[in-house]
């Protein structure tokens, strides 16, 4: 695991094996519970919620902790594989 500190927050990626498998750590986006109770219009109008690639420090010092330890990955954690 690397992170890099941006203007807005950290950059995590990790590295499993080769190099075409490279993640990138993002804050999962939660479904929201009342999408079906939503309109067509409103579902339609929504604007489209974007997974978060800047995290907080202790956002990356849970991640990194919890990889050492081998514990299971925080739930607001998700991975995007990426090209290098």
């Amino acid at each position: 695991m690397q992170c890099l500190y941006e203007d807005s927050g950290w950059l995590l990626e990790k590295r499993e094996g080769s190099a075409e498998s490279h993640w990138r750590a993002m804050v999962r986006v939660a479904d929201e519970p009342a999408r079906e109770a939503a309109s067509i219009a409103e579902r339609i109008l929504r604007p489209a919620r974007q997974p978060l690639l800047l995290l907080s420090f202790e956002q990356v010092l849970e991640a990194m902790a919890g990889y050492l330890a081998f514990q299971p990955e925080p739930a607001w954690l998700d991975w995007a594989r990426i090209e290098v």
